[in-house]
């Protein structure tokens, strides 16, 4: 909110200082002169403000570049994680791909992604399959015996 309010008050100073430079009598003064003071005056309160106002505006969108993309890796990340709960918190890529729009390497990038963050752990079979437990999810069924922190 800071950015926000910084960047729009240094363009109506910039907006301000334009109007006072293009009503005052600077004709005494040269060419370089008269450019050099409008640079001062407008043109550094102006770029900071823009610059300001471009920090706030990336701030407000969704984190990891084009806000497209990061939609769908949040849709893919949720219906992984609904489809982990429908199967009792483990799940493997090729479960992710039979229940998804997921491609194989999509499901291990977003799986690779889950681990990173903690929400799930990789476990592998005898056979050498790669599955995927949600502790979280495993543990859901103990949410309406949770009691209070200081009971503890």
């Amino acid at each position: 909110m800071a950015k926000l309010l910084g960047g729009i008050a240094l363009l109506m100073v910039s907006v301000f200082m334009l109007i006072g430079f293009m009503a005052g009598g600077a004709a005494t003064q040269s060419l370089g002169v008269r450019i050099f003071a409008l640079l001062i005056t407008v043109g550094i309160p102006g770029a900071g403000g823009l610059a300001l106002l471009r920090g706030h505006l990336r701030r407000s969108l969704p984190s990891g570049g084009g806000g497209a993309d990061a939609l769908r890796r949040q849709t893919w990340e949720s219906e992984i994680v609904k489809l982990a709960e429908r199967k009792g918190g483990k799940l493997t890529v090729v479960e992710v791909i039979a229940d998804s729009v997921m491609n194989a390497d999509d499901a291990e990038e977003v799986f690779k992604d889950l681990v990173g963050r903690g929400l799930a752990e990789p476990e592998v079979t005898d056979g050498g399959l790669i599955v995927y437990v949600f502790p979280d999810i495993k543990l859901l069924k103990e949410k309406n015996a949770s009691k209070s922190l200081f009971d503890s």
